[in-house]
């Protein structure tokens, strides 16, 4: 519960300097694209291409970044939370399962 309240402070003390940070990049990037192309209108057909491309890599770096996060939040946790994850991810019994439980005590 400690580690949940943690994240969620900083969440609530970085959300809005992120939100407007990014909200002001893309507002001078669409200003920056508006004059250019106003003054040379031949800069519009590159500007398309790039903005494409960037859409393009970001969709192919999204999905491995959120599996490293993942791989890095699971080890992030206490050695017994990964063992009980592992069961519960494979499927294996456990030794209570298997009645195993009287002979490890």
């Amino acid at each position: 519960m400690n580690r949940f309240t943690k994240d969620l402070g900083i969440v609530d003390e970085k959300l809005p300097d992120t939100l407007f940070d990014t909200i002001r990049a893309v507002f001078e990037i669409i200003g920056v694209v508006t004059i250019v192309c106003i003054s040379n209108y031949f800069i519009l057909v590159p500007t398309l291409f790039i903005i494409l491309a960037l859409i393009a890599t970001r969709h192919f770096y999204v999905g491995p970044v959120r599996a490293i996060k993942r791989a890095e939040a699971l080890c992030k946790l206490s050695f017994v939370f990964n063992v009980i994850a592992l069961n519960l991810l494979s499927h294996k019994a456990s030794p209570s399962q298997l009645g195993a439980h009287s002979s490890l005590i």
